[in-house]
């Protein structure tokens, strides 16, 4: 059944989506919806059926023509009166923000590039930088290498370093202490006949593995002809291997007396009465006391020492292994000796 037609007025503007025709019977205009074009409709003003014409094609909307640009201006060209100089560089940016350019995954990207002249010069200072930096490292280098040699004493028969630690003795080869005669330390022995008495107590513990490779290069330094003896303060543990009688300070005698010094270890309470008995028992010129516990060694210590030393001539240098000197120094007074207080750094830094 044919849709029926509504009559309008032919001045109403009709919405889109709908058809506007003239009725070709009584010449009504007449409006529907457009989903009829090409079928058929009645006119509601006189029942006659006509057929529904077909919409002219929409035109299709067109984009806004881009505003005219401006004309160049004269700005950097030869021969223009009142025109700044300029690179050209102006001129180019206008060519490629015209190109589309600006648009093309080049947005946020600088296109200014230096001048020749400029990316030369900051090369050239770039190069002058580096190499007063290179030179001025390579002086450091040689300053260094020049002190680090003079202070750092030679190693007779040998050209290694090593390093204390505090669980035993370091590796042969180190430099030895600074003096080149017999010394211990930073002082020299002048005895025919030395005796070092370490403490092996728990209060020596962390001192105690530099103590034992600073006696072994004190002892090298004797020489063949002077004798050593070590004997360690009593905490009730053996040491086997350790000799008891004084010997020769040679080579051989150092290098086999390396091994048992490596198992002596510092732990427990230490008596120093016995060991200085033991010590004064071969007559020595000279005795080395080295101990962590000057703060414990008062009066009573020097006397007791004094009383095992007896009427002996001995030479008795005490070494305080860290801060405090107690009875030691005075001891040393005492004696004709000498008094060191030798801090864990100051002890490994003979070793190096």
């Amino acid at each position: 059944m044919s849709p029926t037609c509504v009559t309008v007025a032919e001045d109403v503007r009709i919405p889109a989506g709908m058809i506007r025709l003239k009725c070709k019977s009584c010449a009504t205009v007449l409006e529907l919806d457009d989903a009829f074009a090409g079928g058929t409709c009645r006119c509601s003003h006189c029942g006659t059926i006509q057929t529904v014409p077909k919409p002219a094609p929409r035109p299709m909307p067109t984009a806004p023509k881009p505003a005219p640009k401006p004309a160049p201006t004269a700005r950097g060209r030869a021969g223009t009166s009142g025109a700044t100089p300029t690179s050209g560089l102006e001129e180019l940016a206008e060519v490629v923000t015209s190109s589309g350019l600006a648009g093309s995954g080049l947005t946020g990207q600088s296109v200014f590039t230096p001048p020749p002249g400029k990316r030369e010069r900051r090369r050239n200072l770039l190069i002058i930088a580096g190499s007063a930096v290179a030179a001025v490292l390579v002086l450091a280098a040689l300053v260094w290498a020049f002190l680090g040699g003079k202070n750092e004493a030679p190693t007779p028969g040998s050209g290694g370093s090593g390093a204390a630690t505090d669980s035993g003795v370091v590796p042969s080869g180190s430099s030895t202490h600074a003096l080149a005669g017999p010394s211990f330390a930073d002082f020299e022995i002048a005895g025919k006949t030395v005796v070092y008495v370490l403490d092996r107590g728990d209060a020596s513990r962390e001192y105690f593995g530099p103590l034992k490779e600073l006696t072994l290069r004190s002892i090298a330094s004797l020489g063949k002809d002077r004798r050593f003896l070590v004997v360690f303060w009593d905490n009730g543990e053996p040491t086997e291997g350790v000799p008891t009688t004084p010997l020769p300070a040679t080579t051989e005698n150092v290098a086999a007396l390396r091994a048992p010094l490596e198992r002596v270890i510092a732990m427990g309470r230490s008596r120093f009465a016995p060991a200085m008995q033991s010590a004064m028992a071969v007559n020595p010129d000279d005795i080395i006391i080295a101990t962590a516990k000057a703060w414990q060694l008062d009066d009573a210590f020097v006397a007791e020492a004094m009383q095992l030393r007896g009427g002996s001539s001995t030479r008795v240098h005490t070494v305080s292994l860290g801060a405090g000197q107690g009875g030691l120094k005075d001891l040393a007074g005492k004696t004709g000796g000498q008094f060191r207080e030798l801090p864990l750094k100051h002890l490994r830094d003979l070793l190096r």
